[in-house]
C-alpha cells in the first residue's frame, strides 16, 4: 500500500491528484464512483479532524481522514487553486476531453480505474 501511495510524482500536478486520490481510496474504502463525486465543499474540518462527506447507494457517510490524506488533498488543491470553488469537483481531468472545455468536470470513475492500473 505504502509502494502504491507513494509512487505518483509529487512534483506535478497529475502526480498529486493522483495521490490524493489513492490516499482517499486506500484509507477511506469508498467505491470509486464515490471517490469521482466528491465536491471541494465535502472537505470540511470539524471536531476530530479533516474530514469527508460521501453520498452513495448506502445513503450519507461522514469518514474522518488521517492527517496524510488530509495534508494530500490540501497540497493538491493548492496546487490546482481551485480550493475555494465549493460547489466544484474536488479531483479535476487535467485535460479537455473534446466535447467541453469545462474546467469543472468531474473524474469519471473510468479514469480512477486508469490511474489504479497506471
Amino acid at each position: 500500500a505504502r509502494a502504491l501511495l507513494d509512487s505518483p510524482e509529487r512534483s506535478t500536478l497529475r502526480g498529486l491528484r493522483d495521490r490524493t486520490l489513492l490516499s482517499i481510496g486506500l484509507q477511506v474504502g469508498a467505491r470509486r464512483s464515490e471517490i469521482a463525486r466528491l465536491a471541494v465543499r465535502d472537505f470540511q474540518e470539524g471536531p476530530g479532524g479533516w474530514r469527508l462527506h460521501f453520498a452513495g447507494r448506502g445513503g450519507e457517510a461522514v469518514v474522518v481522514v488521517n492527517d496524510e490524506t488530509a495534508e494530500r488533498i490540501r497540497e493538491y488543491l493548492d496546487a490546482a487553486g481551485h480550493g475555494l470553488d465549493l460547489d466544484g469537483p474536488l479531483l479535476r481531468p487535467l485535460r479537455a476531453n473534446g466535447r467541453t472545455h469545462d474546467g469543472r468536470r468531474y473524474l469519471s470513475a473510468d479514469m480512477i480505474d486508469r490511474v489504479l492500473k497506471k
